[in-house]
């Protein structure tokens, strides 16, 4: 079975906030249930 997952974050404060921390991961974890088969990244998300 494949899925294929979009997730989109987006954070709006009532102020301007300074600093932020956040992990991102550019792959998502495998293991011995599920295998990722592909990443594709979308260029414009990229810093």
């Amino acid at each position: 079975m494949r899925y294929r997952i979009v997730h989109r974050t987006e954070y709006i404060y009532d102020t301007d906030v300074p600093v932020s921390h956040h992990l991102l991961r550019l792959t998502p974890r495998s293991n011995a249930r599920q295998r990722c088969l592909g990443i594709p990244l979308n260029r414009h998300l990229l810093l």
